[in-house]
């Protein structure tokens, strides 16, 4: 095949490019359409998460109780253990006023929430939302917390750091490449094996070769086919004279004799 600047490339070659041109483009589509899925995937996780985690502290004895009692010593020790455990950038509980009462940093209890993003769930919403706090950006879930007789005394809002969530993205990311790659060499692999069987099938000849041997075999028939059409009229033309020269010394023999 002729490319571009007169460039030969070979059947194997062709076969081979074609093949790993059709499998990336492939791969390529799955990996947009892939990465999209996983990303709203992950960060749906992670809101999931979070949510979990505030419905858990928000119905938790030691909540209820240190927010009826105002004792915001027990809510700081309870979030910060179960803070550790869940792996979560933070858990704070807050009063009816937004006022925290528990913080990673003991620093900031007392203090308004920040965020602006808390007014919802001190009206028994329960949501998620990304906001920018003391602790850098963040996916946040909110959840009301209530007493026994069913009253709101404050609410829970949990927070996942953006960077973490952007962490598991990016690895589902690299392992959709990996994949990607592999799937890439397995064609080529094919592509290869494919080009070979092709090859050996065609006794190693080239699709140029193929069509000049076609050409030649034409023009060897045609000329043996014209050799026979020659040969055969000269037989019919001797044949027509000796039978002419025979019948004429025939009739001369038998003129002869009634002559005589």
């Amino acid at each position: 095949m002729r490319m571009v600047k007169g460039l030969r490339m070979t059947l194997r070659s062709v076969i081979i490019l074609l093949v790993c041109i059709v499998v990336l483009m492939s791969l390529l589509l799955t990996d947009l359409l892939v990465s999209n899925s996983t990303e709203e995937n992950v960060r749906n996780q992670k809101a999931e998460k979070a949510t979990d985690v505030a419905k858990i502290v928000a119905n938790s004895s030691e909540v209820r109780r240190g927010l009826a009692e105002e004792n915001s010593e027990d809510i700081q020790a309870y979030t910060n253990s179960i803070q550790k455990e869940l792996d979560v950038l933070f858990i704070v509980v807050m009063n009816m006023d937004g006022i925290r009462q528990s913080h990673p940093n003991e620093a900031k209890i007392g203090k308004h929430f920040e965020g602006g993003d808390e007014r919802r769930v001190l009206k028994g919403e329960r949501y998620t939302s990304v906001a920018k706090g003391t602790l850098d950006e963040s996916l946040r879930a909110f959840a009301p917390v209530y007493n026994e007789r069913n009253e709101q005394i404050g609410a829970v809002a949990v927070g996942i750091s953006l960077v973490q969530v952007e962490q598991a993205v990016q690895e589902g990311h690299r392992r959709i490449l990996i994949g990607s790659l592999f799937g890439l060499l397995v064609g080529i692999i094919g592509a290869v094996l494919l080009a070979t069987y092709i090859k050996r099938t065609l006794f190693g000849l080239e699709p140029s070769n193929i069509a000049k041997i076609l050409e030649e075999r034409s023009m060897m028939l045609q000329s043996v086919r014209e050799g026979v059409l020659g040969e055969r009229m000269t037989y019919g033309t001797i044949g027509r004279l000796v039978y002419a020269y025979i019948y004429n010394e025939k009739q001369k023999h038998v003129l002869s004799n009634y002559l005589s």
